[in-house]
């Protein structure tokens, strides 16, 4: 659902007005023949080898120190992410280059961190809360993830916008 949506909306932005590119953890996915041609990928993963000694919390610094350098070679002006999981690397990463961030949700919060979060879901769930109120909006996909996230992160409501998933005709015709 979410990959389908940035494909979506990478195919459909404005280019009088933005001028995209799409940054993946791993640059692999049945969608990815589908990214616009004029959308340049940068993929963690590329050319990396894991680290030799790893330890809680290094493969996401290096994450995020990756995306920071591609934010700031790129020069790219605000950052849209739409997992929780690319939140917690955009907001590190962007907190380092001080542009503003846009973190999409698609799930009721409490059951996705549950469901998906793996270990030190505490840990997580507490970067997740400073994560979306360093965020300059967040936006939940449906007006129950808005309220669940105002509920469960705390955050101030005027931060919070609803913008539903929009749907593809010509792929469902």
């Amino acid at each position: 659902g979410s990959e389908r949506q940035m494909v979506g909306l990478l195919k459909y932005l404005d280019r009088s007005r933005f001028v995209p590119l799409l940054y993946l953890i791993s640059r692999s996915g049945e969608l990815l023949a589908e990214v616009p041609d004029d959308v340049p990928v940068f993929a963690f993963d590329d050319n990396r080898l894991p680290p030799r000694w790893n330890y809680p919390g290094r493969i996401h610094r290096l994450q995020a120190a990756h995306m920071a350098r591609v934010i700031h070679e790129q020069h790219v002006d605000v950052v849209y992410d739409r997992t929780f999981q690319m939140t917690l690397v955009a907001a590190a990463a962007t907190a380092r280059s001080l542009i503003p961030r846009i973190s999409v949700v698609v799930a009721d919060p409490c059951i996705d961190i549950e469901r998906n979060a793996g270990r030190f879901r505490r840990l997580k769930r507490w970067k997740l809360k400073n994560a979306y109120q360093s965020a300059a909006r967040v936006v939940g996909n449906s007006e129950g993830v808005r309220q669940a996230l105002i509920s469960y992160y705390r955050l101030p409501a005027e931060k919070v916008a609803t913008l539903y998933n929009f749907l593809d005709i010509e792929r469902i015709d």
